[in-house]
């Protein structure tokens, strides 16, 4: 059984000189097209104000103060 593991007669795969360069040369076009491809499209994004991207939105206005309190009343004469 270990015998037929590590027999160096039976071959696996096609044993081709051009398989590895075909293969590395197909994985370098397929990389740069999906490196070149979004940046040549880069004209597609929509445009972002410049100020508009560094500033954020207001914060909304304090609530208004409380009323002052009344004066105290002031005190009946007595007889």
């Amino acid at each position: 059984m270990f015998g037929d593991v590590v027999e160096s007669s039976i071959k696996v795969g096609s044993q081709k000189w051009y398989t590895v360069p075909v293969s590395i040369i197909l994985h370098v076009l397929i990389l740069g097209a999906v490196v070149i491809i979004p940046l040549m499209a880069m004209d597609a994004l929509p445009e972002t104000p410049s100020m508009m991207a560094f500033v954020g939105a207001p914060p909304p206005p304090p609530p208004p103060p409380p009323p002052p309190p009344p004066p105290p009343a002031a005190a009946a004469p007595t007889p």
